[in-house]
């Protein structure tokens, strides 16, 4: 009896523990449904006093999914410029690549030249489509030569490319300028985009330059959507 009684003694104080603790850890701030405060409430609240993440206030929606309409920068590597043999009487193109992150461009034998720059894109977010709203283009050439053509484009599945953009604005700063295209139409990015530049050269030699350095692609991303259901929920 006396046994009983001491190990009856003993269990009083360890539940009245366990109970005082449960009620603090149930009171503590920012744990609640009504105070989740961009996060999911503590998952053992009442399950019916949580709002499904579809019913969720933007707020708390948009800290964990992208936005519906939203752009994306695609910066473009100038260290990846390649020439190009499109047009045979061209080639002789030289590159210096610059550890300051711009590259040298300049013709040993033509006044010519044409240079492509692999861009590493994707094509769709969440499953839906991505265009290609614009290009900026930081740049200065030496006198007498300038880029006398913008364009980007993507390469098919059927061995032929599709423009995406275009521009033959004369590009002639002798200093470090910007200049911006945009399609008032996005287009559709269905494959690898390619950035291209055609060049002309005050001479040849590497005293006549066209110099390219930050280039940046603006995606539209506004068709693209989150996830059906986080994981997990």
């Amino acid at each position: 009896m006396n046994l009983i009684k001491s190990k009856l003694l003993l269990a009083i104080p360890v539940a009245a523990s366990c109970l005082l603790l449960a009620t603090m850890v149930w009171a503590a701030p920012g744990l609640d449904a009504d105070n989740v405060d961009g996060h999911f409430a503590a998952p053992w609240a009442d399950a019916k006093s949580q709002p499904a993440w579809r019913d969720m206030p933007g707020a708390a929606l948009n800290n964990r999914y992208p936005k519906k309409n939203q752009i994306t920068l695609l910066a473009v590597n100038p260290f990846e410029i390649e020439g190009t043999s499109e047009i045979a009487a061209n080639g002789g193109l030289d590159f210096l690549h610059h550890w300051l992150g711009y590259t040298e461009i300049w013709n040993d034998t033509h006044t010519q030249g044409t240079i492509y720059i692999p861009v590493h894109n994707f094509t769709t977010a969440f499953g839906s489509p991505v265009r290609l709203e614009a290009i900026d283009v930081c740049y200065k050439v030496t006198s007498g030569s300038h880029i006398y053509r913008t364009g980007v484009y993507y390469a098919d599945n059927t061995g032929n490319r599709t423009q995406v953009l275009w521009d033959e604005t004369n590009r002639t700063s002798t200093a470090w300028t910007c200049y911006n295209v945009t399609n008032p139409t996005p287009q559709l990015i269905q494959g690898p985009l390619l950035v291209y530049f055609n060049l002309i050269f005050g001479g040849t030699g590497s005293s006549h330059k066209v110099t390219i350095g930050q280039i940046t692609l603006t995606l539209d991303t506004s068709k693209a959507l989150p996830p059906s259901a986080p994981a997990g929920i």
